[in-house]
């Protein structure tokens, strides 16, 4: 919704006899939050899922969840599992549940945000350190939670139906990470033997789906993603690599990146883009979908745990930092940047121009949605979003803008406030 008239005239001041003017710098730019928010000390953030309206919800290792809502409000403790929990994953349902697997009760909880409600049945992660868990969309579809302790992907029903053994690995597997593709088939990083398996919706193993190697060492794979194409990513932890998978198996390298990465975390987003959390130096970088260079988000100081990167369909990046106990937010949907802080000033028969810049993922589309329009003798330009012209009737005009991209849009409501211009003196 557009900010309304009045209140938009009244928290901000007038701005007299400006005229603005130039070009707008890089596009591409995202809007970085360091600090959204800030969890109680000793959280230590694990895991993160985000909600189709903003929401995001962090898993905690002190048992805990904390949600932030789409305005940035925190909720630090949502929900407690209690002092002798130990939370290590969670992943969010298409209904908007949240499945959270708890290593130090063995158990997994099905936690029902909007009611409160929390379902807890047992299942064999006691004691793990690394865990995943994903769930495919669909209300008859189970969870699938795998760990580095056991070979095998355990299945996990909404009425707690337990199958330990749905997809048996090769013995020495570690699993770290698990995703699905379109047709519900399941990949699993399979950590101890530098392997990535498949596991169908009825539970048929190909143990040796693909095999990763490196110029020397190993791979050690810690997180797996599944493209638009159902491709699989896999991130290599030792190797510093990031590697596509083909339907059919096919290995390739996605990026090069430098010997020392320690990429762990992955991540995708509406456009394609891959997002990957650096352990090595504690950065996020993003890979965009299109083919083009990737390029460094932002820095963390290098040593800062950040395990868990999750991205929403709006363009909305969330990291966490289990060093500081903060939420990192990285916005690359369509936002507008540096807009006037007041109502514009503007002269009947002087020249202005002002070009509207945005934040995000580029392409961006500009227009005027509302009625009445733009002050009469200015003309607006979608494509570029530039307002120029030379006012010829007096009057206030407040006018709606947009801009949007392919994640999202966002909307600047402007006061333009068009005073006579001096006459020229008569002669006689």
């Amino acid at each position: 919704m557009f900010m309304t008239p009045q209140r938009f005239a009244l928290a901000l001041p007038l701005i007299v006899g400006m005229v603005f003017a130039g070009v707008a710098t890089a596009h591409a730019t995202p809007l970085i939050t360091p600090s959204y928010a800030t969890l109680p000390p000793a959280s230590h953030p694990v895991a993160l899922a985000g909600a189709s309206d903003g929401s995001v919800y962090s898993a905690n290792s002190d048992g805990t969840i904390s949600s932030v809502d789409s305005h940035g409000v925190l909720t630090a403790r949502a929900f407690d599992f209690g002092p002798t929990a130990h939370l290590c994953a969670m992943t969010i349902d298409d209904s908007g549940d949240l499945w959270v697997v708890n290593s130090g009760s063995g158990t997994v909880s099905i936690v029902n945000p909007g009611w409160g409600s929390v379902r807890t049945y047992g299942a064999p992660v006691t004691g793990a350190i690394d865990c995943a868990i994903t769930r495919p969309p669909g209300s008859a579809s189970p969870a699938y939670i795998v760990t580095d302790l056991v070979d095998s992907v355990t299945s996990i029903s909404e009425v707690g139906v337990v199958d330990a053994a749905f997809g048996v690995l090769p013995p020495g597997a570690a699993p770290r990470a698990i995703a699905f593709d379109s047709s519900g088939s399941l990949y699993t990083a399979n950590s101890g033997l530098d392997t990535v398996s498949r596991i169908t919706a009825s539970g048929a193993v190909t143990a040796d789906f693909a095999a990763l190697s490196a110029p020397t060492g190993t791979v050690e794979p810690r997180a797996i993603a599944v493209d638009s194409r159902n491709n699989v990513v896999v991130a290599g932890y030792a190797s510093g690599s990031i590697s596509r998978i083909t339907p059919t198996g096919t290995v390739t390298p996605v990026v090069e990146l430098d010997p020392s990465a320690q990429p762990r975390s992955l991540a995708m987003n509406a456009m394609g883009d891959l997002l990957y959390v650096d352990e090595s130096d504690s950065s996020v970088s993003l890979i965009p979908g299109d083919g083009s260079a990737p390029s460094v988000l932002f820095d963390r100081p290098d040593g800062n745990s950040l395990p868990a990167v999750t991205a929403d369909r709006n363009g909305a990046i969330t990291v966490a930092d289990a060093t500081t106990n903060e939420l990192m937010r990285i916005d690359l949907g369509a936002r507008f940047r540096d807009t006037p802080t007041g109502p514009i000033a503007l002269v009947t028969g002087v020249p202005f121009s002002y070009r509207f810049e945005a934040t995000g993922n580029e392409p961006f589309t500009f227009r005027v949605p509302w009625t009445p329009s733009i002050p009469d003798g200015l003309s607006f330009d979608p494509a570029t979003g530039i307002l120029s012209g030379t006012p010829t009737k007096t009057g206030t005009f407040r006018v709606g803008f947009e801009v949007s991209n392919a994640l999202s849009k966002s909307e600047y409501l402007a006061t333009f406030i068009v005073t006579p211009g001096v006459r020229p003196a008569p002669h006689f």
